[in-house]
């Protein structure tokens, strides 16, 4: 099931075409993951990016970012219009050593040791879904929860987990497209690691040392039309730049 699947999607990915959300709703989460390490070994891609988020029930889910769709500070990446949603500001963490489900048992000081450093990034967002809204959390899942690439910050945040309240400014092409107080969707940035940690079950990588995970967007999902020069500054000083073309 979850080759065919996967060969639905590389297709989408391949052609910039989309497909039915219908033919992925109703598998498991297990099934969901098996999907998104099928399409990265079709693809013959790795990925030292990963998206996480927390489920209302608690769960935490991940995605790869592939390691082609990942840029930093200051560079240029294709973007499709094709399935296209718009653009997130996320705090991520860079591991220095992995995460286990014994580290996360002590919670946030158990997993503190095991990040490098905190740094912010883009993410552009795209579904290969032609009818998205029909789709199951676990349909979006075997999607890589919708992500197309990540643009990650050279810049360190010294400001470690606490981001809420942070002035965020963003711009697409010069327009201001957000202009208030950062706002983690989870409760905080070491949540959905921490729930993800404990159910020790980590069937992509995600918390293996030298990845970035990123945690979940500040501003919730911005429309930025094609193409596009992203602008964001954190409390006027920390400045992250991109530009997305066709």
């Amino acid at each position: 099931m979850s080759e065919t699947i996967a060969l639905n999607i590389v297709k989408a990915r391949q052609t910039n075409g989309l497909m039915e959300a219908q033919r992925l709703n109703g598998m498991s989460v297990a099934q969901a993951f098996d999907v998104q390490n099928a399409v990265m070994h079709q693809l013959k891609q790795s990925a030292t990016t990963f998206k996480i988020a927390l489920r209302k029930d608690g769960t935490a889910v991940g995605a790869p970012i592939f390691i082609n769709r990942s840029i930093v500070d200051g560079e240029t990446i294709a973007i499709s219009d094709t399935g296209y949603t718009g653009i997130e500001f996320e705090l991520a963490v860079v591991l220095k050593s992995d995460i286990t489900a014994s580290m996360a048992a002590d919670g946030a000081e158990g997993i503190l040791p095991a990040i490098e450093r905190f740094i912010f990034g883009f993410e552009i967002c795209a579904t290969r879904f032609s009818d998205p809204q029909t789709a199951d959390e676990n349909a979006q899942l075997a999607d890589n929860m919708s992500n197309s690439a990540f643009v990650a910050g050279n810049e360190d945040w010294a400001g470690g987990v606490d981001i809420d309240g942070a002035d965020l400014m963003i711009s697409a092409n010069g327009e201001t497209i957000f202009a208030a107080q950062a706002k983690h969707p989870f409760g905080g940035v070491l949540a959905p690691i921490l729930a993800y940690a404990l159910a020790d079950d980590d069937k992509i990588g995600l918390l293996k040392a030298g990845n970035i995970v990123t945690t979940g967007s500040l501003c919730g999902l911005l429309k930025a039309s094609l193409p596009a020069t992203l602008e964001a500054r954190v409390n006027g000083a920390y400045e992250l730049r991109a530009t997305l073309n066709r």
